[in-house]
């Protein structure tokens, strides 16, 4: 498919060399005038002076967008071949190809694809704005969805998995006969020769609705894929927990094992989901959970596997059992915690919460100026035909306007005269 007028909506320069090299001394937010060279092809027809275009800096060091201009001239031949003048304002702070691949417009239009896979120049078309499908829900992580009250409740149900401890200790005190926590199940405290069996089963009935209650309601504050993941994950072991009190193990044994297995590997696959989304808020809580996780899923398995010589029966079950309710007492924690507003600070150094608040403020400002800058020079081309936008969303190579020599034959800017015509 060739391209007309009407599909251009940006050029895309690409060069090997940063501005600095580029232009010795060009400063950001200052202007320049350059002239490129440019190879041969129809598409070089469509380039009029007024359109918009943009410095595409390739290669591993800050690769992305490092200036934004427009077209001076159309292309026209010389001695040495074809060139073009434009005239580029270097940005404050580029913008990177990472935050451009994840886009949609950008990475829809498919012109920041064959700009990373070093194609010289490219003709961006221009962006197809969509409206939300109607009914289309928030995706999964969004903070805004989760109020102050559904958080505390939330972290506080998690806290309160603790209670487990607590009731383990008075039913085995009140145990009748010899109990080691070491060669002894925990479901032997909810057997019926237990004086305490009700109370102990009534705790993995109210650990299970702890549990669930804390998934649901701080589903909205998990983050990304893992936190789609986690709270499945530990919805499988409220199920698996509420059947070991529901079947206790002297009447209804396979029931109470499969519960018991549900629960264990549950809770610790669901702990380490939580670590990954978890993780970009405190790398501390982060780790933390990924080693409860892993140290419950591994105890787990040697549990099935019956390789308990080591910490007995009792033993090997309990390092699977109590990282559950601690890794999910951390996570309620962090999460009220971090989601709180930070404490007025002091006369003296800034926290580390500080700090990152404030580079986040300043990220945010350098993206919403870029932002700025990118719609200016989108809103200075000129459409004299008033032809209908382009809504195509192919990515071919077709959308390339023209093409400087390859990386290892010339550097693309190159002044004129060093340029190779076709």
């Amino acid at each position: 498919m060739r391209l007309s007028a009407a599909d251009v909506g940006c050029w895309v320069l690409k060069s090997t060399s940063p501005p600095a090299d580029v232009v010795p001394g060009w400063q950001p937010g200052t202007a320049q005038t350059l002239t490129r060279c440019v190879r041969r092809s129809y598409r070089l027809d469509l380039m009029v002076a007024g359109q918009p275009c943009l410095l595409w800096l390739s290669g591993r060091t800050a690769p992305g967008v490092h200036a934004l201009g427009e077209l001076t001239g159309g292309a026209e031949p010389g001695d040495d071949g074809w060139a073009v003048r434009l005239r580029l304002t270097l940005l404050p702070e580029p913008v990177a190809r990472a935050e451009l691949l994840i886009d949609p417009v950008a990475r829809g239009g498919g012109g920041i694809a064959h700009a990373c896979r070093q194609q010289s120049v490219v003709a961006l078309p221009r962006p197809v704005r969509r409206r939300p499908r109607p009914g289309r829900r928030k995706p999964p992580g969004i903070m805004e969805c989760v109020t102050p009250n559904r958080l505390r409740a939330g972290a506080c149900a998690w806290l309160l998995t603790l209670q487990f401890f607590v009731v383990e200790t008075i039913a085995q005190l009140r145990y009748t006969g010899p109990y080691s926590r070491m060669d002894d199940a925990i479901s032997d405290l909810g057997a019926s020769p237990s004086p305490a069996a009700q109370l102990m089963n009534a705790s993995f009935v109210l650990q299970a609705a702890l549990i669930l209650a804390g998934a649901l309601l701080l589903r909205p504050a998990l983050r990304g894929t893992s936190g789609r993941v986690a709270p499945a994950l530990l919805e499988l072991a409220a199920a698996g927990v509420l059947l070991v009190g529901v079947f206790p193990s002297d009447g209804h044994a396979a029931l109470h094992a499969t519960g018991a297995i549900l629960h264990l590997l549950g809770g610790g696959l669901g702990l380490i989901a939580l670590a990954y989304s978890l993780r970009p808020r405190s790398e501390a809580v982060g780790t933390t959970l990924a080693l409860l996780g892993l140290i419950g899923t591994a105890m787990t398995l040697f549990f099935i596997a019956g390789v308990t010589q080591y910490l007995g029966d009792g033993g090997t079950e309990r390092a699977a059992a109590y990282v559950v309710p601690i890794g999910l007492a951390v996570a309620g924690a962090a999460l009220w915690r971090l989601s709180s507003p930070p404490p007025p600070s002091s006369d003296g150094p800034p926290t580390m919460r500080e700090e990152q608040a404030r580079a986040r403020a300043e990220r945010a400002e350098r993206d919403r100026e870029r932002d700025q800058a990118l719609e200016a020079a989108a809103g200075r081309r000129t459409d004299a035909a008033n032809a209908p936008e382009s809504v195509s969303d192919d990515s071919d190579d077709d959308r390339a306007a023209a093409e400087f020599p390859p990386d290892d034959e010339d550097d693309p800017w190159t002044t004129p005269r060093r340029g190779r015509a076709d």
